[in-house]
């Protein structure tokens, strides 16, 4: 990332398998200037790092919901 970052955590209710854990990091790395920095699959839980110059939440937020994976705050 470029600019300074910042980090989200997110509950993602859908994510019940490693498969799952795999489907939500390739959505979200292949987002520019984000990344899932860590992934607690039992209490369902990501944190991603995101540049706040360059990526707004929400759209991420929309955009996992949007792939069938939704999100909210734990």
């Amino acid at each position: 990332m470029n600019g300074p970052e910042k980090a989200l955590i997110w509950r993602v209710p859908g994510m019940v398998t490693t498969a799952d854990v795999e489907s939500v990091r390739r959505i979200v790395n292949g987002l520019h200037d984000v990344e899932v920095i860590a992934v607690d699959l039992l209490a369902r839980l990501i944190t991603v790092d995101y540049d706040p110059d360059a990526a707004d939440p929400a759209e991420i937020s929309a955009f996992l919901a949007t792939s069938g994976y939704p999100v909210e705050r734990p």
